[in-house]
């Protein structure tokens, strides 16, 4: 298995980025932007994506649903991850 190569940015304001290859936001392995307020954000090739998770943490602590780049609402999440585990 071939290990990809992410490039990793912090620009004036503080906000790290994981880029792929093709330059989009990506990390297999956490969040792919984290912005100095604290907010997180789980990108995977571009698109907001964390099937284990909330993808987007805010630094007040809300949260949103992200997989595939397509916005789930919490109630959804827990049904998609609850018949994953079964």
């Amino acid at each position: 298995m071939k290990k990809e190569t992410l490039t990793v940015e912090t620009n004036e304001h503080g906000t790290i980025t994981y880029h792929n290859a093709d330059g989009d936001f990506h990390n297999p392995n956490g969040p792919a932007v984290i912005y100095a307020d604290g907010r997180k954000e789980h990108w995977i090739n571009g698109e907001l994506h964390n099937e284990n998770g909330p993808a987007v943490i805010y630094s007040s602590g809300d949260k949103e649903h992200w997989v595939d780049g397509e916005f789930i609402n919490e109630a959804k999440f827990q049904d998609v991850a609850d018949s994953a585990i079964r």
